[in-house]
Formats: C-alpha cells, sequence, structure tokens
C-alpha cells in the first residue's frame, strides 16, 4: 500500500508490478502510514487526523476516522502489544489514543518553545511502552509510554529527523536525517539480576 500527495490510498501487487484499487483519504493530503499488528488495518496520518482502512482479503476500504484535535498528522506508530495508536501532529504534541474506540489516553508535548514551530516527523513504539520521537529541530526523545513523560532528549542531529527504527531485541534506537547523519541510542541493561524488569534504561549515545 502506498500514499499520495494527491488526497488518495492505492493498492500495489508487487508480483505483477501493477496498481490495485484507489481510495480517497476522506481527509485531504496524506502525510505518514503505518499498519497495525494485531488486524488487517493500516493507519493514514492525514490534514485533520487519522483515517483508519481495513484490507481483509486484500479489499482496501475506509474503516473510521479519529480526530487529533485540528492538528495535520505527520507520524503515526502502532504499540506492538497494546492496543494503542500513537500520531504525532504539526503542533508539537504526540497523542496516544485506544485504537478501537478513538479515546485519548495521553499527551505528550515535545521540544515546543514560543515562536518556533516543532513538527513531530517520526515515532517508535517499543513493547515496554517507549515512545522514541524524532522532530524537525533535530531533537530525539524517549518517552515513558505510559505515563506521557519525557525521559531523555538528545540533540545530535542539525536538521531534521525523518526516521526512527529499533533493532530486533529493543536495545538500539537508530535515527537519521536530513543532515546525512545516523545515531545510534543503546538501552544499558542491568547485570545485576535475571529479572528484565529491573533493566536499566539509561541509554547511551554514539555514532
Amino acid at each position: 500500500f502506498g500514499i499520495s500527495l494527491r488526497g488518495f490510498v492505492f493498492e500495489v501487487n508487487l508480483r505483477e508490478l501493477s496498481h490495485g484499487k484507489f481510495v480517497d483519504t476522506y481527509g485531504g493530503t496524506p502525510w505518514c502510514m503505518a499498519a497495525c499488528p494485531r488486524n488487517a488495518t493500516i493507519v493514514i496520518g492525514c490534514e485533520d487526523g487519522c483515517r483508519l482502512f481495513d484490507y481483509t482479503d486484500i479489499q482496501l476500504e475506509y474503516k473510521k476516522s479519529l480526530a487529533s484535535a485540528g492538528s495535520r498528522v505527520l507520524s503515526v506508530a502502532y504499540h506492538p502489544k497494546l492496543s494503542q495508536l500513537y500520531f504525532g501532529c504539526a503542533d508539537g504534541t504526540i497523542r496516544c489514543v485506544h485504537e478501537d474506540t478513538g479515546v485519548s489516553l495521553h499527551r505528550l508535548t515535545g521540544d515546543v518553545s514560543r515562536g518556533l514551530n516543532t513538527f513531530i516527523f517520526c515515532l517508535a513504539v517499543l513493547s515496554d511502552s517507549t515512545v522514541v520521537s524524532g522532530d524537525n529541530r533535530g531533537h530525539l526523545q524517549v518517552w515513558d509510554g505510559s505515563t506521557g513523560v519525557l525521559a531523555y532528549s538528545f540533540k545530535q542531529h542539525a536538521a531534521d529527523i525523518r526516521c526512527v527504527c529499533s533493532d530486533s531485541e529493543e536495545d538500539m534506537i537508530f535515527a537519521s536525517g536530513t543532515d546525512f547523519r545516523v545515531v545510534c541510542i543503546r538501552r544499558i541493561r542491568s547485570r545485576s539480576s535475571d529479572d528484565p524488569s529491573s533493566s536499566s534504561k539509561t541509554p547511551r549515545k554514539g555514532l
């Protein structure tokens, strides 16, 4: 599946190298897209919120809308385990909602300064509800997604951060942007206990 700035979602058949169904986003220009890990649903971030589409039996159909308080949605990410959806907005906030009901759970405020616009361009959500965000001011921020509290903030980029992702063990976070730099943040886990819940969340910065 793909999105177009002209306001539609489309299917691509990679076996036949052909386009499939084209569907209107019903929300203007789409800026981002993510697939749900639990069911056949994709979410599209649009000008005024999120649009959910179902692709059961490879038939892309509009499902419902989730509002974002009137702000453009620039990034979206599903929680790997919980029924939660996070989206980063053009007003510098990250919103967490229940993916089925759309009920607001948390509102995370990024590095917002008076007179400066903050755009949350990318998000990554880990299994323990840690949320990682990247913005247009080069800030990579780590949040406690259970409470909505900012845990760490790093300024290693000189321009927009456009992509964040984690490794399969969720011990390292990689961030890249328009400054041609890739930054790796590593989580140092405690060796004093075999209990994963006792792991230290103190990250180490590295290039």
